[in-house]
């Protein structure tokens, strides 16, 4: 005689009723309310991530950072694949400035499930490998709920452009 949970999971998908919570793993966290989910996403952005990347502090985010992840950084270039290359990248980066000043702004969450995508605009004013320099840059963060933690599986940084009207350029 068949299995009964595996003839459940099949109706499921046979009858075409959603996925989410009915075909659960079994190792995956359940569904969170979408105001939950947001405020652990705002939280693991702005504190977790964020705030310890502007101190220098890479360790306390290490555990949010996916072993599959994929990065485009603010310096262009071709994209980095793998969370132990961040992890380096970021000790390269964090070894070689001094922020002094770190402010985010015009953020929005959108939560879909398991993922949840965060974008931000913040203006930094820092310090690396001895040039100081203020920017306004904008970050796209792509996260997936593995088990009870938000993990980054994808970070696209860039410097924001000057208006094409304008003379200024951004010094990047």
């Amino acid at each position: 005689m068949p299995d009964l949970s595996v003839l459940i999971r099949g109706s499921c998908l046979v009858l075409a009723v959603t996925a989410l919570g009915c075909v659960q793993k079994e190792d995956e966290a359940p569904t969170l309310d979408l105001a939950t989910a947001e405020k652990e996403l705002r939280e693991v952005s702005e504190v977790v991530v964020n705030e310890n990347f502007a101190a220098n502090r890479i360790d306390p985010f290490v555990p949010h950072i996916a072993p599959d992840v994929t990065v485009f950084g603010p310096a262009g270039g071709p994209r980095e694949d793998g969370g132990e290359k961040m992890i380096e990248h970021l000790r390269q980066a964090a070894a070689n400035k001094t922020t002094h000043r770190w402010e985010e702004k015009d953020w929005k969450i959108q939560v879909y499930g398991d993922v949840g995508i965060v974008t931000f605009i913040y203006d930094h004013d820092s310090t690396r490998n001895g040039v100081r320099a203020e920017r306004t840059s904008r970050a796209t963060y792509v996260f997936h709920r593995r088990g009870e933690r938000w993990v980054l599986v994808h970070d696209h940084t860039s410097a924001l452009r000057p208006d094409p009207a304008s003379d200024e350029t951004d010094g990047s």
